[in-house]
């Protein structure tokens, strides 16, 4: 179980990482900051808020390893790893079909081709799809 001193994080939108309530309302019951389940989703939405929007280059996975170690302590490698794997599986499905790289090397290939804000833009469409695969398309 986490600290009962770690706060809710919010996204570009105002809205908690965890459970989307907007930053002026309480969390949901089922909510990660309240229940100290902290998913893949939930750590590439925290590692998106992370990044700095004027930067190009962004460092993806310091922003991923960042997020996982705030919200998963002794667990951090595991959640960031787990979050690495997912983006790169999203990518790897927007690929173009022709596309030889890796889902590891597409992850590599975002700090170096991408302003920060396109790649904020990734993190979360990947959160988004991980969520959507596995709850089978259910909310």
């Amino acid at each position: 179980m986490l600290p009962s001193t770690l706060t809710r994080e919010y996204g570009h939108d105002g809205r908690c990482v965890g459970c989307a309530a907007h930053c002026d309302v309480d969390c949901l019951a089922l909510c990660p900051f309240r229940t100290g389940r902290f998913g893949t989703g939930v750590v590439l939405r925290a590692a998106a808020a992370r990044l700095d929007e004027r930067l190009f280059g962004c460092r993806v996975r310091d922003s991923i390893a960042t997020a996982a170690l705030r919200l998963g302590g002794g667990d951090a490698r595991r959640m960031a790893d787990a979050a690495v794997q997912a983006l790169g599986a999203y990518l790897s499905g927007q690929a173009s079909p022709g596309c030889a790289l890796t889902g590891e090397e597409l992850v590599a290939q975002l700090q170096l081709s991408l302003p920060a804000h396109q790649v904020t833009l990734l993190l979360y469409a990947a959160a988004d799809h991980h969520e959507h695969c596995a709850t089978g398309g259910r909310p």
